[in-house]
């Protein structure tokens, strides 16, 4: 149990460690007092601000102590005057003692609360080295996602250009097959103009050859009626 050293004000351990984790020294709002209170877990006569309370942890046989303290203060009423002077004697040394074992004792858990809130600054720091490294993994991963996206739209824009560069293959290619159809058409048709063409050369060579024959032949033969020169009956 943890109280106030005026004791106005009571908490269980885990609770006193959720205020240590929680509030780091700083005040606790009302509402979260009032939740405590409703709780059970805080007792508070007035509902001052927890900030910069003096709070001491008390073990079992210290909290039977400060029972005993409240009983023997009570009882104090009933004692005459000298048995109460020998009861505050004997408590008086009673408690030099117990307090001196408190002390001890209380710094024992002084030490380890603060043992403890190093533990939970050491937890803290590694939970914002881990939230940090997680903010910049998905800070990657947008930019991952963003780059994949952009290559997507540039893959897709390539997709179609080259869709569209083979309809234009296509098409050329198609206009070379018949452009080349109607050159070996042509080619045929004039070897075949040429061929012709020679053949009729040929032909009109002939003719003037058979024509110069015949003149040659018209020219050398005598004329009827006509007398040779030179020949004698």
């Amino acid at each position: 149990m943890i109280l106030t050293i005026d004791k106005s004000k009571e908490l269980t351990r885990k609770e006193y460690v959720d205020f240590l984790q929680k509030t780091k020294g700083e005040t606790i709002s009302e509402s979260r007092i009032s939740q405590l209170v409703s709780a059970g877990k805080l007792k508070v006569r007035d509902y001052p601000e927890l900030n910069n309370l003096q709070l001491i942890v008390l073990d079992d046989d210290e909290q039977a102590l400060a029972q005993a303290r409240f009983s023997t203060s009570q009882a104090i009423h009933t004692y005459s005057y000298k048995e109460l002077g020998l009861m505050v004697g004997k408590l008086v040394h009673d408690l030099t003692n117990e307090n001196g074992n408190a002390q001890t004792l209380l710094n024992e858990k002084q030490t380890q609360l603060d043992q403890l809130v190093n533990m939970l600054q050491r937890t803290e720091a590694d939970r914002d080295e881990a939230r940090q490294t997680v903010e910049k993994m998905a800070n990657y991963q947008q930019q991952i996602e963003a780059e994949i996206e952009s290559r997507q739209t540039d893959l897709a824009q390539r997709t179609e250009q080259v869709a569209t560069l083979q309809g234009e293959l296509k098409s050329l290619t198609e206009a070379l097959t018949d452009t080349q159809r109607k050159l070996d058409i042509e080619t045929s048709f004039r070897s075949e103009f040429d061929s012709f063409k020679s053949l009729i050369m040929n032909l009109i060579q002939k003719q003037a050859d058979d024509t110069q024959t015949a003149t040659v032949a018209d020219v050398a033969k005598p004329t009827p009626g006509k007398r040779i020169k030179g020949s004698k009956a």
